[in-house]
């Protein structure tokens, strides 16, 4: 079965998923990528202290967009 790249949320449903964002952002695609994914109702979290974003752009769209913006010192591994 082949799928196009925006077909994630027939594989990977967003009421089964939560989505976890973290490293390098190279080529400035978190704000795509954030944009794709809020857009098909994923819940998703940016580790703010485990991202190297592309531009201070990046980190001003995150906050605006209303994902949980959090550090990952704050996960419980228990």
């Amino acid at each position: 079965m082949l799928f196009n790249g925006n077909q994630l949320d027939w594989l990977l449903r967003p009421q089964d998923y939560e989505v976890h964002i973290l490293g390098v952002d190279i080529n400035g695609v978190f704000i795509d990528t954030l944009n794709f994914l809020v857009k098909k109702g994923y819940n998703i979290t940016v580790y703010s202290d485990a991202i190297k974003p592309y531009s201070k752009k990046t980190i001003m769209h995150i906050k605006n967009t209303g994902v949980k913006f959090t550090s990952i010192k704050s996960v419980s591994l228990a």
